[in-house]
């Protein structure tokens, strides 16, 4: 595990399931996860602006459906090297 990481499980482990629940990890939950954003919804842009990799987690407050499926969108035109690992809404 590289330093300063922690893994996709851990971070749900410490969540506790009243807080977080896995809905899916095509990857398993050993994924290392080392940063992380609070986005709302007028922050979903500026993110998207930014060149290289995004934030490995986002969590997503006040986002809608509509606006989070947008966002989404727009995430997976990038190379997948810099998606977001997790997301949490």
């Amino acid at each position: 595990m590289p330093d300063g990481s922690t893994t996709l499980g851990e971070l749900l482990a410490a969540l506790d399931h009243t807080v977080a629940t896995l809905v899916d990890a095509p990857a398993g939950e050993s994924v290392p996860v080392r940063s992380v954003a609070l986005a709302e919804p007028a922050d979903l842009p500026e993110h998207l602006e930014t060149e290289g990799p995004l934030p490995e987690v986002y969590l997503l407050v006040g986002v809608d459906a509509d606006a989070t499926e947008r966002w989404l969108r727009e995430v997976a035109a990038r190379d997948p090297g810099q998606r977001p690992r997790v997301l949490m809404t």
